[in-house]
């Protein structure tokens, strides 16, 4: 049976620290000389249309040294600005900021075991795959599901049906052998935190993560009226406006999802990459941001985030080795810097109104600028 050592330190303990906001003035500063190339790069991507808009958030362990909003945040049917406490739907970066964070509290508070089998938690599980293959995309689950297909068989947004399908659909490899990023891993750890806690998922990452670190604009779905839009559906006239963007979260899982769903903004974002930052050297935190030993020669992935890989291109080639990040479809990323104390949020709107193009140039762009910024 896979090992993994666990820690004495617990999350719970760890998540009394409360991230202290900033002040008004703080985040409407717009003047920061020393990151003119960042400014350079989004400008240049607003006006070319490669993104409709951005934000940019830079953080060290101490508090945020810069946050600024570039374009817009929807072009149709009205064109409204950007802001820098503007909402985005944060796509899959939610795997990480909300699951694998709420997972791991449960790991350390006993109720969850990294290398218990997954039928311990959700016994129409089928495969030999472990927690721990979930969290690292190695549980030999495929990538994803044909939406529209499962829609028509069990009606929209039934999620039990969802993760029937998932337990039982058929499997791509054995467990551990290969690296399949896959968003039915984290709805599957969606349910397995719902069977350790006894709660329903939303609230106990909202209550337990979010609310502790003083996360009050990071939720399933979005709660303010200053929203990024995203992509306007075929058929339809309106872009999605606070709706999940992602098919699964949106159509069959009620928008509450472990692979997709949350909303947040740049500055909330930047108190998770404090708290990140600030407790580096906790065994719990080198834990979540480290590939296991015995998978390494696997994935890239650590229990939630991705590690520098030659094949990962967004995180540019400036950070460290021991940096880590993730990123989302809708257009969003956030990289931790341990080693340089330094964690780069940029959230677009690039699916609005249409998906654009490729824009991990931007995102490995804007990561480069930013260390090389700091090593100067």
């Amino acid at each position: 049976m896979l090992k993994i050592a666990l820690p004495i330190v617990t999350l719970t303990v760890v998540l009394l620290f409360i991230a202290g906001r900033l002040n008004s003035t703080e985040q409407q500063k717009t003047d920061y000389p020393c990151f003119t190339e960042v400014d350079s790069l989004m400008k240049d991507a607003t006006d070319k249309a490669l993104i409709p808009g951005g934000v940019v958030c830079i953080t060290t362990s101490e508090g945020i040294i810069y946050n600024k909003a570039f374009g817009y945040r929807q072009l149709t049917p009205d064109t409204l600005p950007m802001t820098t406490d503007t909402e985005f739907d944060i796509a899959s970066l939610s795997k990480p900021v909300g699951t694998a964070m709420a997972l791991m509290q449960l790991v350390q508070d006993g109720k969850i075991n990294l290398n218990y089998p997954v039928q311990e938690y959700l016994p129409a599980f089928k495969g030999d795959a472990h927690v721990i293959h979930l969290l690292t995309h190695t549980s030999g689950l495929p990538a994803y599901m044909n939406v529209a297909a499962l829609e028509k068989r069990f009606g929209k947004g039934n999620s039990k049906a969802l993760i029937d399908t998932i337990a039982r659909c058929p499997r791509i490899a054995a467990a551990g052998e290969k690296e399949t990023y896959s968003c039915l891993n984290y709805i599957a750890l969606q349910h397995i935190i719902e069977a350790a806690s006894g709660i329903p998922f939303d609230q106990y990452v909202e209550t337990h993560i979010f609310q502790p670190l003083g996360m009050y604009s990071t939720h399933y779905g979005a709660r303010s009226r200053n929203i990024a839009a995203t992509e306007i559906p075929p058929g339809d006239t309106l872009p999605l406006v606070g709706i999940v963007h992602d098919p699964l979260a949106q159509k069959m899982n009620n928008g509450i999802s472990g692979n997709a769903g949350l909303f947040s903004t740049a500055s909330d974002l930047a108190l998770l990459g404090q708290f990140l930052l600030r407790n580096k050297q906790k065994e719990v935190i080198r834990m979540m941001t480290s590939v296991p030993d015995s998978l390494q020669s696997v994935t890239r992935h650590c229990l939630g985030w991705g590690k520098q890989a030659v094949d990962i291109t967004y995180m540019g080639t400036e950070m460290s080795e021991n940096a880590y990040a993730h990123t989302g479809y809708t257009g969003t990323l956030m990289a931790v810097d341990p080693d340089r104390d330094i964690a780069v949020i940029l959230l677009t709107n690039r699916v609005h109104p249409q998906p654009k193009g490729n824009i991990n140039p931007l995102r490995a762009a804007v990561c480069n600028a930013v260390i090389k910024q700091i090593k100067d």
